[in-house]
């Protein structure tokens, strides 16, 4: 950007983004969340992440494009909070009660991941990240544009309602 932005200005937003969904296109995050609740997931990775709610996606970017202090930065969005995807189970199966009856209640033991690799190469990524908890920074987003995410449990819930309320699973 610097060598050949010339006179355009830059903020940055990185992705992983979970929220409520407006039709039938939606991430591969939100596809975790569905296949939780239809219960084509049996049991889950021990992985931890951050979630970032779309909604707090969209006023960053929105607040970044406007607030000249953002020119040229590099914001992280997200709740600041690592969770795992069993944390993200257990969220649904207390939010939603019997309609998380299929939601996985049990994640893969580091044994069974790196056993998995022998057969399964997709689970090498994961296995080489057992253990890692990682931290979003998100001071700078907070402090420059005014900034402040959802928690972790709001954006979980509210992605399964809106599945469910647009009927893309069935309660």
């Amino acid at each position: 950007m610097a060598a050949e932005g010339g006179g355009l200005e830059l903020a940055v937003i990185p992705p992983g983004i979970f929220g409520p969904v407006l039709g039938t296109h939606f991430s591969a995050s939100v596809a975790l969340v569905k296949a939780m609740l239809e219960g084509t997931l049996p049991v889950v990775l021990p992985r931890n992440f951050d979630v970032a709610d779309v909604r707090d996606v969209a006023q960053a970017t929105l607040r970044a494009v406007t607030e000249p202090a953002a020119a040229g930065e590099r914001f992280l969005v997200g709740s600041g909070t690592p969770t795992s995807f069993l944390r993200m189970a257990r969220v649904l199966a207390e939010g939603l009660g019997e309609r998380a009856a299929k939601v996985p209640a049990r994640e893969l033991t580091p044994e069974e991941v790196r056993e998995g690799t022998r057969t399964d190469p997709a689970l090498r990524e994961a296995a080489s990240r057992l253990g890692e908890m990682p931290v979003l920074r998100t001071d700078k987003a907070r402090a420059v544009l005014g900034w402040e995410p959802r928690s972790v449990r709001t954006t979980v819930l509210e992605t399964a309602e809106s599945l469910f309320r647009l009927g893309l699973v069935e309660a």
